[in-house]
């Protein structure tokens, strides 16, 4: 019975963590570009990222840098690799993007410029590109919580642009998917090498 209790925990805390959402949010305008990694309902920031206080190690006197032992591989070799790869990166990543959820999206347009009639114009502009720019997002990704508009600043001297991005999925789905991959790229992998290494 009590062996029952605790397969029955497990299977329960497995459920939910393959259920956990993961992903990142990114966030671009004033003052600078930040991203933030997801861990279910927290975020981890990344960048910017904290300053270390002198944390460079200067070589010592007489010291000469070590040299990199490993020799650069053929870029025949790597080329074909790449080759051989590209297809299935390209199928995962369209599976990737099938399965990310786009939990908010927040994009801004402002036109700013000192004279009235060219900040008229700008805006006229703006929500010309937000307007192509945010209807094939829309169609493509499954948006939670989305939010575009144009606003209009005379006192800035150029356009700007904000951003602010969050993607997610469940660990459940990364994980599928990095197990087809991990399957597929080792059989692209034994395939070569029995095409290298016939005998």
């Amino acid at each position: 019975m009590t062996g029952l209790i605790v397969a029955l925990c497990v299977l329960v805390l497995l459920t939910a963590v393959l259920l956990l959402r993961v992903g990142v949010q990114v966030e671009y305008g004033r003052p600078a570009l930040a991203v933030r990694i997801r861990i279910g309902p927290g975020y981890v920031r990344i960048l910017p990222a904290k300053r270390k206080k002198d944390t460079l190690k200067r070589p010592k006197k007489g010291t000469k840098p070590k040299e990199n032992a490993s020799k650069p591989a053929k870029k025949g070799q790597t080329l074909e690799l790449l080759r051989a790869f590209l297809p299935l990166v390209l199928r995962t990543v369209r599976r990737l993007c099938g399965k990310l959820r786009v939990d908010e999206l927040d994009m801004v347009l402002t036109a700013g410029a000192e004279d009235p009639g060219d900040a008229a114009l700008q805006y006229g502009r703006a929500n010309a590109v937000l307007g192509s720019l945010w209807q094939p997002i829309v169609t493509t990704c499954h948006v939670v919580d989305g939010h575009a508009r144009v606003d209009i600043d005379f006192n800035a001297k150029h356009p700007e642009i904000y951003l602010l991005a969050g993607l997610s999925m469940r660990i459940g789905q990364l994980l599928a998917l990095a197990s087809v991959f991990a399957v597929q790229a080792l059989i692209i992998l034994l395939r070569r090498t029995k095409n290298t290494n016939p005998n």
